[in-house]
């Protein structure tokens, strides 16, 4: 191999390029590498904890929806429980008020049956007292006798 100035020239042309790359121009391009790295990994770590927070998000609300239904549910029993106690309460009032309007208008029919009696009475008595003084105002016979009780059976009806 024949080595001559040229090559030699050419190889420490080349070994002051590189070194010259390597002190000058390659620190950068690295950093600049190993800045992307580092912004390509958060991003992905931000991505992750992005995934991980819907995951999160989603388990948070499913719970959410699982204890609004709970409640939905037990206050719609607590609704249905109080809807049966107020219709069994105002069952009870409307059977208490029938009982006393009942018992009241036994009453009043008991009155009006007294009543009814105390007038009977009263017209038996008088008619009673009638019947007597024509009787004795004149002599009775039968036949009349028995048109006064006729007659007193008749103004009764």
């Amino acid at each position: 191999m024949n080595l001559d100035l040229t090559f030699l020239g050419e190889v420490v042309g080349f070994v002051l390029f590189v070194g010259f790359t390597l002190r000058y121009v390659w620190p950068p391009i690295l950093a600049a590498i190993e800045r992307r790295e580092r912004e390509i990994a958060a991003g992905l770590e931000a991505a992750e904890r992005g995934r991980q927070a819907l995951a999160d998000a989603e388990a948070r609300t499913a719970e959410m929806m699982h204890e609004a239904r709970d409640r939905a549910a037990r206050l719609l029993d607590d609704a249905t429980r109080q809807v049966a106690r107020l219709l069994e309460e105002g069952r009870r009032d409307a059977e208490r008020q029938r009982a006393e309007a009942l018992a009241a208008t036994e009453a009043q029919i008991q009155q009006a049956v007294i009543r009814a009696r105390d007038e009977l009475r009263t017209d038996l008595g008088r008619l009673v007292v009638i019947t007597a003084g024509r009787l004795l105002e004149r002599e009775v016979r039968a036949e009349d006798h028995e048109r006064l009780l006729t007659e007193a059976a008749r103004e009764l009806g």
